[in-house]
């Protein structure tokens, strides 16, 4: 029986219209954007449109994140803050990127707990991290461990390549030296360069009851390539996969 392999789809948060657009894509899984999709100067805006749109959409029947900043920025605790104060009953997690460490990850869920004492929130919002250094990578399990808000995992191949060294045109794609060639100069496994950590991820999210999605397949045009990044995934053991278009979450929504 072939395990369910869902697409999860993103906005930039200061686009009011892409939100409304979100709000009625088919993908079963969304999150909004604060972070690399935001300009620096529309970081303020993304918040306060973000929480009119998680107010005034239809979210039923999706899985709703936001992905704040990482912790480099000045700006990230203002946003949860904002976002936990403001109660979005359509908000379930908070989407942490650039995570490096437990302690990163501890002191987002302690703050978030102190945010929903503050507002009488009873039912606290989860956490998904984002793995996306070589540090994160191999500080993989004791990050699982460090808040029980953890729900999910997710890959960022784009800066785990450039944190790597590696050169790509497109974040996640495979890398066109790394490969086995046949006697007739087919390819083998093209896309090996990620195995290694999309296997390490997702073993480790089976290992501690998690979910895990592999992230963006920036090559938006090549259809092809996206679908067999997902069958890929899928045979990982991956819950499923980043859509930057609806073109994606069609194929992968409708893989065989």
């Amino acid at each position: 029986m072939t395990a369910v392999f869902e697409p999860l789809l993103y906005a930039p948060g200061h686009d009011e219209a892409a939100l409304q657009a979100l709000s009625r894509s088919v993908a079963p899984h969304v999150f909004i954007d604060f972070e690399f999709s935001v300009p620096d100067d529309c970081k303020g805006a993304a918040v306060t449109t973000t929480i009119a749109a998680l107010n005034s959409c239809d979210w039923r029947g999706k899985t709703v994140s936001v992905r704040v900043n990482g912790l480099e920025e000045l700006s990230t605790f203002d946003e949860i803050g904002q976002l936990v104060a403001a109660g979005c009953p359509a908000l379930r997690s908070i989407l942490f990127p650039m995570a490096e460490t437990a302690y990163d990850v501890a002191a987002i869920d302690r703050f978030l707990t102190v945010c929903e004492r503050q507002a009488g929130i009873i039912t606290p919002l989860k956490l998904e991290i984002l793995i996306e250094t070589p540090r994160a990578l191999v500080e993989i399990d004791s990050i699982a461990r460090a808040s029980g808000r953890i729900d999910t995992l997710h890959f960022g191949a784009g800066d785990f390549a450039s944190g790597m060294g590696i050169a790509l045109k497109s974040a996640g794609t495979p890398h066109p030296e790394y490969g086995l060639w046949g006697a007739q100069g087919e390819t083998f496994h093209p896309s090996d360069i990620w195995h290694y950590a999309l296997m390490k991820m997702a073993v480790t999210a089976r290992a501690f009851g998690l979910r895990a999605f592999d992230g963006p397949y920036a090559a938006i045009g090549d259809l092809s390539g996206y679908e067999q990044q997902c069958r890929r995934s899928r045979a990982m053991g991956f819950s499923g996969k980043w859509a930057i278009t609806e073109d994606q979450v069609r194929a992968a929504t409708h893989l065989a």
